[in-house]
């Protein structure tokens, strides 16, 4: 996104403008309400958005390693009974390739 002059000169005067609010007065004696301006912007956080962010704080707090899995996995290398086939491997390694790029 290319922000031109004009956008940043307009971008000042309101940052400006809403310093001078943040005062008790904006200069001319009154408290900057109603005086006609309005924002340049508003965001909104979209109810997906909201979604993300609560999913991502839950997957913070998970463990890295699920140690129950690592064992029980780690037992069945040791114990000769864990066998992969090349083919699962090879379609897990695109599944990867696939996902990775979508991401």
């Amino acid at each position: 996104m290319k922000i031109s002059v004009d956008e940043v000169a307009r971008i000042q005067a309101l940052a400006h403008v809403q310093r001078s609010n943040g005062a008790s007065t904006n200069g001319n004696g009154t408290d900057g309400v109603g005086n006609g301006h309005t924002p340049a912007a508003s965001v909104e956080i979209s109810a997906r958005s909201q979604e993300i962010q609560q999913i991502k704080k839950i997957i913070s707090i998970l463990p890295e390693e699920r140690n129950d899995l690592v064992a029980s996995l780690s037992q069945r290398v040791k114990s000769g009974s864990y066998h992969v086939s090349g083919s699962d491997i090879a379609d897990l390694m695109m599944r990867r390739a696939i996902a990775d790029r979508v991401r």
